[in-house]
């Protein structure tokens, strides 16, 4: 089985401007700093954003930290200010989505990823898509290399653990951000949300052989989902498996620190089972 995990970098290749770092510069966001006496959780993420690498974790990272280091603040009205967040990133997205066009990236690696995955499914491979994005740009770049017909899902599943923009988006922290259990902000926790789906993930990646990440920084705040699949690989020497990991040029050794965190300082022994290939196209 095929598996293909996507991440923020995915829609960055293919020319939307997703980054996290547009999003705090966009008028969207703006809105809720010009409401800063009655939001301080806008004005808290963009003073730490000013701090920060350009990465969507660190937003993550930011609304745990809030509550942790400012937890004087009234659940209710934090819980507003989160719903307003929110609504302003889905709104800035839809906007970037809206833009998408795919006659113009071709030649980017995100699409021809997609033409491999397109490939995988004409040959009848069991496929699944694991998209940390609450876009649709995979589903949208195989409907246009399909020459706009819909692909028969009988070998191809998506998982949307983030949610989409067309349902919902799951934003917020995993259970182990939040001091002391948390439970008067537990809205602030991913798995909390209706749209927190992962649809029988540790069967899917238990039985994929190969598997492709794009865009994806493996960071700590997706480690509740990208840990145990990295622990059992590590362990799991029953098939071969073949790992490609498509980031920037300059990511091989963030990367090898990414993998070795991951499986608690293992690398060595990962790599003995698993082939690992660092930006091959």
């Amino acid at each position: 089985m095929n598996l293909y995990i996507i991440g923020n970098g995915f829609d960055l290749d293919l020319g939307l401007q997703t980054s996290y770092n547009s999003f705090i510069q966009s008028e969207d966001f703006k809105k809720l700093l010009a409401k800063s006496s009655s939001n301080n959780l806008a004005s808290h993420i963009n003073n730490y954003f000013k701090r920060q690498k350009d990465q969507w974790c660190d937003l993550e990272i930011t609304l745990g930290s809030y509550v942790n280091e400012f937890c004087n603040v009234h659940p209710d009205v934090l819980k507003s200010q989160f719903a307003e967040l929110k609504s302003e990133l889905k709104n800035y997205l839809k906007k970037q989505s809206a833009n998408l066009s795919f006659e113009n990236q071709v030649n980017s690696r995100s699409f021809k990823l997609l033409n491999i995955i397109f490939e995988g499914i004409l040959n009848q491979t069991e496929t699944t898509v694991l998209n940390f994005n609450y876009t649709d740009t995979v589903k949208l770049g195989l409907h246009y290399i399909n020459n706009g017909q819909v692909l028969e899902m009988g070998t191809l599943k998506y998982i949307n653990p983030h949610g989409t923009l067309s349902t919902d988006i799951a934003l917020g922290v995993n259970d182990d951000f939040l001091r002391d259990g948390g439970r008067a902000y537990s809205y602030l926790r991913k798995a909390y949300s209706y749209n927190y789906n992962l649809n029988h993930w540790t069967k899917t990646y238990q039985r994929a052989n190969k598997i492709f990440i794009f865009g994806h920084s493996l960071s700590i705040v997706d480690s509740d989902i990208l840990h145990p699949m990295f622990e059992y690989y590590l362990e799991d020497r029953s098939i071969g498996r073949t790992i490609t990991i498509l980031d920037t040029k300059d990511s091989n050794d963030r990367i090898n620190d990414k993998i070795s965190e991951l499986t608690s300082g293992k690398i060595a022994s990962f790599k003995l089972d698993n082939e690992i290939l660092i930006n091959p196209f």
